[in-house]
């Protein structure tokens, strides 16, 4: 590497605590699940932007998928998959931290087949 980058390498040495860095960096990386299966899965994520619900789950298997609805053109299923949930589509975003038994087909189709109490 070129000389001049010497004294700016030190200085993000300096600043930054680089192994802490790194692991936080890598922690933020997610890895996605498998289409068709079942899974116990964790809600640890619900935006709404508009018209659309996004729904991020953990995996019992540290993986994570979303489940993802224009509410303009599938309101019915969302309102029937956020019922399914235990939940109105206005207050979906209670379900965080909530756990469940769920089928993933792929994110425009998944089935929440048991809320877990606790």
């Amino acid at each position: 590497m070129n000389k001049i980058y010497n004294k700016s390498i030190e200085l993000f040495y300096k600043t930054f605590d680089v192994p802490k860095l790194c692991f936080e960096i890598l922690s933020k990386v997610k890895n996605p699940a498998v289409c068709g299966r079942l899974y116990d899965v964790e809600v640890v994520n619900v935006t709404r932007e508009l018209f659309k619900i996004r729904i991020e789950f953990k995996t019992d298997e540290d993986t994570y998928f979303d489940t993802v609805f224009n509410l303009e053109n599938t309101l019915e299923k969302a309102e029937e998959f956020c019922g399914t949930m235990g939940y109105s589509i206005d207050r979906i975003e209670d379900a965080k931290g909530n756990k469940y038994k769920a089928f993933y087909a792929n994110m425009f189709e998944t089935i929440i087949l048991e809320k877990f109490n606790g």
